[in-house]
This record gives structure tokens, C-alpha cells and sequence, in this order.
């Protein structure tokens, strides 16, 4: 499946985190940020987008 997030969580480098447990939390709080970002309506949208989809048979290799 393919998740597309199209708005930014945090500004990069806002934050020095001063231990692993800091930077753990801040972590958790952005993977629910962008779980509900997900469920934004105009994201959703997102999803039937030609854009991302591949025409039958064909396939990516990464």
C-alpha cells in the first residue's frame, strides 16, 4: 500500500532532543500526526489519483 503525507508534520530541526526518550516521544507524536493526516478528507482524494497508480502489468523495481 502507499501512504502520502502532503503537509509537514514539524519544521526539520525544531528540536534538540536531549535524550533517546525525547526523541522516542517526539517520534510517537508524529506518527499519530500523520495518521490523522491520512484521514484528512483532501488527502484522501489523494488516493484514487492517477498519479499513483501503475497501468495493469506493470510493476516498480526499487
Amino acid at each position: 500500500s502507499l501512504a502520502i503525507v502532503c503537509s509537514e508534520l514539524r519544521p526539520a530541526f525544531e528540536y534538540c532532543f536531549s535524550f533517546a526518550g525525547a526523541l522516542i516521544s517526539a517520534i510517537q507524536i508524529d506518527t499519530e500526526e500523520a495518521k490523522r493526516q491520512l484521514d484528512v478528507p483532501e488527502h484522501l482524494k489523494l488516493e484514487e489519483d492517477d498519479f499513483f497508480h501503475l497501468p495493469e502489468g506493470k510493476t516498480v523495481n526499487h
